[in-house]
């Protein structure tokens, strides 16, 4: 099927003013008509609206919490703001986007949308698909200078719209292009057998040295902040502050969005994991672990143990294992013979769980012009523009302060 061209139906003052402007120089609130849907673009739909949003979004299987409007919060904390892009029919709301976006220095407005669009199955999800694409074309034509897109899984679809829009293939990394997914369906017993032998070992032996997991609550967060940071600073990368953990437990535990979990030995805390839950899949997010304490390997083997049972114990789908290489998928689905010596330490430990290994779609990016699109290209050239680039590509991840 084509894509139909949009007519903007509306045009107002902007609610809470996304910071984003038109060719006059004003900030929009949109509605597009697109064969019969109408699609909203807003910085602020109301809280109607939001509430609807949610309710679609966590109801739609294989749903990312990063398409929540909780998450939209978590990320203001990091100075993102949001542009919800909705789409609805005679019947209601039937699928849409949340961009997440921040200037950049010497750049100007760079966007992001993971794991979305937000489709649901039904009679309507090729409109509403069609038409949100159309809409996310125009953001860079109205204030963005660059839109990265990585669909969700399942949604090869969206990422041909939108090269057919104009978009192209992005290598940019701003959220993980493959994962593990474990069917938790499967009875414990079955879940247990599928765990590599060498895991089955380590999560014996922790125990009887008496390591224990527990839930974890707010009061928590300082520990799991150590801990997340004794992980950065062993594989070299930034950990996420104190402050933004309290941002995201806030905004998201209210709706049981993102569970704790911490492993002990001895009353000691030796390793933390964060899991947001949406869509019938609870996905790890955040790992930290004390190196240092002897115990510490085999707790992080039980520590994931107890996280996939009480995924399952509480009805998720699927227990995703936050995301692996992508050159991993191969070496995985070839089976465990020499595994450990064609991937990474943190993807085989991932992988000695029984998971699937899946690729998301291709992720895609457009530029608001030749000159945009000319000086990313050129900076992928030289190793100052890639190191700038790798920096933008964690920021757009995690927040915190673009240099």
């Amino acid at each position: 099927m084509g894509l139909p061209q949009e007519r903007a139906l509306v045009t107002g003052p902007a609610q809470g003013g996304p910071g984003l402007v038109d060719r006059n120089g004003h900030e929009p609130y949109r509605q597009y008509c697109t064969n019969g849907v109408r699609v909203t673009v807003s910085a602020d739909p109301g809280v109607d609206a939001l509430q609807r949003w949610d309710l679609m979004v966590a109801a739609t299987p294989g749903a990312d919490v990063a398409q929540l409007s909780p998450w939209a919060a978590v990320r203001r904390h990091a100075g993102f703001q949001p542009i919800f892009v909705m789409a609805e029919d005679a019947a209601g709301l039937i699928g849409g986007a949340l961009v997440l976006y921040r200037r950049l220095p010497a750049f100007g407005g760079v966007g992001y949308l993971p794991y979305g669009p937000v489709l649901p199955d039904g009679a309507s999800q090729d409109a509403a698909g069609n038409a949100v694409c159309a809409a996310l074309t125009g953001l860079t034509d109205r204030g963005l200078r660059a839109l990265f897109v990585q669909p969700p899984h399942g949604g090869d679809l969206v990422s041909q719209r939108l090269e057919r829009l104009g978009f192209r293939s992005s290598s940019a990394g701003i959220a993980p292009a493959a994962t593990l997914e474990l069917d938790l369906s499967r009875p414990v017993d079955a879940l247990h057998r599928a765990l590599r032998s060498g895991t089955r070992g380590s999560i014996r032996q922790a125990a009887k040295r008496g390591v224990e997991v527990r839930a974890g609550t707010e009061r928590d967060l300082p520990t799991v902040a150590e801990l997340l940071s004794a992980t950065a600073a062993h594989h070299r990368f930034s950990s996420l502050p104190l402050p933004y953990l309290r941002a995201l437990y806030r905004h998201l535990a209210p709706d049981g969005y993102v569970k704790i979990f911490i492993a002990e030995h001895a009353g000691v805390p030796v390793a933390a994991q964060v899991v947001t839950c949406c869509g019938g899949v609870a996905k790890l997010r955040l790992v930290g672990m004390r190196r240092s304490t002897p115990a510490a390997s085999g707790a992080a083997a039980l520590l994931q143990w107890e996280t996939i049972q009480w995924a399952k114990r509480n009805g998720h789908r699927w227990f995703d294992f936050g995301g692996i290489a992508p050159s991993a998928v191969d070496a995985i689905q070839a089976g465990p013979a020499g595994l450990a010596d064609r991937v990474n330490g943190r993807d085989y430990f991932k992988a000695s769980f029984g998971g699937r290994p899946v690729r998301y779609p291709q992720a895609v990016e457009r530029f608001s012009g030749i000159f945009v699109r000319v000086g990313y290209d050129l900076a992928q050239r030289s190793d100052l523009g890639r190191r700038t680039l790798r920096r933008v590509r964690q920021f757009l991840r995690a927040g915190g302060a673009a240099r």
